[in-house]
């Protein structure tokens, strides 16, 4: 809508502004002041939340500058309402007159809804304490299964307030779905509105689909692109943790932006999750690391704060307590010597969870299925090529040593790693890759695989490797398949693996080590 000075409009969102004058419209935001709230706020112009004020029948209002109470009869025009005494006046001279604040001022007040309403919100009401469940509903609504000890974490974190916690769990057992678990809750139960989600910059890509994916959750990637439309839409200086309440963002680029840090202690960030938490470190005496000093004045601002971290208690005792520290900095001073309270034996405040694969009976098996293959002659004969090259010296040790690495993988490997001059062994290599019995059963299967509806994930040791079976099950069984590398970038991996989830999608994804985890 095209505001202008002078309009009246609500925020359909926080009624408890009322209605809110605009006093000014600059580019793509409007300054409206609401009176009753006593408060001035810049919002954008097409937000779907401002809606034109307009007063209906039985509307009690204040006219005009002595502001008298009158009630509308009826709307003769656009723009002109009748009053109860008779009277005809502009709508813009009436003024919504104070709410009462009790039942039963607003009955006195003739403020009555429907039968069937009225019907509607107490089923709804109904409704949502059976679907809570007396608290365990705010849990649940992910697509996700859900482990017992996950479940039990969230209710023990959210039981404090604020939550402030170290999820220090072996890795594989779901930290980041009890953080998203907390975080559903604080959400739904009206503890957290802003969230702030840091993450290393490999993992920002990933927590956004996450977040989407299972926990229906619409984050934002603050980027520098995301930072140049908040300039572009609200202005040089505008705080775009303002126009954007749940955000990702990478730790690096946090880090290396003192004023992004700023605009979040400023916002008043009511939820702080960081990932990979181990990357704060802060020696004894030192002020921290730039990771570290760029999450202390969010930390400090003493709301919900998640710590995520697999190695706390591999790193050494002063770094464990420093997470600790973040968390409960009153209870642990800087004064404190955690060495003493060690030696002391005093339990740790409730504010650590750190379960172990042999707390919860090990991660479910796997079954090997071993496949018998046909001896690979061309292999045999490249490794005992590579391995009768002669080492006269530690280089040529340390030369040989990556080459028979290389070799066992594949011919492919090998063969960037050869000189122009060793002509036999990339004859020998050339053969074995192409020769590969391996590649051969992979052919002749994943076509049956593709028709029963099978996803199947191919790991190979090194990068060319990739590339090679790739194009060869592409030339063999004509199957469309995906990859996953650490050459590609943090979007790129995740439209990769996006792709490969998709019933129409590859039926092949082929990853080098980095998609181990």
């Amino acid at each position: 809508m095209d505001w202008k000075t002078g309009d009246r409009l609500t925020h359909r969102f926080n009624r408890e502004l009322g209605p809110g004058l605009v006093r000014a419209v600059e580019s793509r935001t409007v300054v409206v002041e609401f009176p009753a709230a006593a408060t001035t706020l810049r919002l954008a112009a097409d937000s779907e939340a401002l809606r034109p004020f307009a007063p209906a029948v039985g509307f009690l209002a204040r006219l005009g500058p002595a502001g008298e109470t009158v009630a509308v009869e009826s709307i003769p025009t656009p723009g002109r309402v009748q009053l109860a005494d008779g009277r005809e006046v502009d709508e813009h001279q009436l003024w919504p007159a104070p709410s009462g604040e009790t039942l039963v001022e607003r009955l006195a007040e003739g403020h009555l809804d429907d039968l069937p309403a009225f019907a509607i919100r107490l089923a709804c009401l109904r409704l949502g304490v059976l679907r809570e469940a007396e608290g365990l509903g705010s849990f649940l609504g992910g697509r996700i299964r859900l482990f017992p000890h996950q479940l039990y974490v969230a209710e023990r974190a959210t039981l404090s307030d604020p939550v402030r916690w170290l999820l220090a769990d072996e890795v594989g057992l779901g930290k980041t779905v009890e953080a998203c678990l907390i975080l559903n809750h604080l959400v739904r139960t009206g503890r957290a509105e802003r969230t702030l989600v840091v993450a290393p910059e490999t993992l920002v890509v990933q927590w956004l689909g996450e977040l989407w994916r299972k926990y229906h959750q619409v984050f934002v990637l603050l980027d520098d692109a995301r930072l140049a439309d908040v300039v572009r839409d609200h202005g040089p200086g505008f705080n775009p943790f303002d126009v954007y309440r749940q955000v990702v963002v990478g730790l690096d680029f946090l880090r290396d932006r003192p004023h992004l840090v700023e605009q979040a202690r400023i916002a008043g960030i009511d939820l702080l999750i960081v990932d990979e938490a181990h990357h704060l470190r802060r020696p004894a005496g030192h002020p921290g690391n730039l990771e570290y000093r760029a999450i202390r004045p969010i930390a400090d601002l003493g709301r919900h704060v998640l710590l995520l971290t697999a190695t706390p208690l591999e790193e050494n005792a002063h770094g464990f307590f420093r997470l600790l520290q973040l968390l409960r900095p009153a209870e642990f001073p800087e004064e404190t010597s955690f060495d003493e309270l060690l030696t002391r034996g005093e339990p740790l405040p409730p504010c650590t969870s750190a379960t172990r694969r042999v707390d919860v009976g090990g991660l479910p098996p796997r079954v090997a299925f071993p496949i018998d293959l046909p001896e690979d002659q061309d292999a045999i004969a490249l490794e005992r090529a590579v391995r009768a090259l002669p080492t006269p010296h530690a280089v040529a040790t340390h030369e040989k040593l990556r080459k028979l690495r290389a070799a066992l993988a594949s011919g492919v490997a090998l063969d960037g790693l050869l000189a122009r001059n060793e002509i036999d062994l990339r004859e020998l290599s050339g053969k074995a890759a192409f020769s590969d019995p391996r590649l051969a059963w992979l052919a002749r299967e994943a076509p049956l695989w593709r028709r029963t509806g099978d996803k199947t994930l191919i790991f190979v040791a090194e990068r060319a490797v990739l590339e090679h079976v790739r194009a060869e099950l592409s030339r063999l069984a004509q199957l469309r398949t995906g990859v996953f590398h650490e050459d590609l970038s943090p979007a790129q991996r995740d439209i990769e693996v996006a792709q490969f989830r998709l019933p129409s999608g590859p039926s092949l994804l082929v990853s080098t080590e980095c998609g181990g985890e």
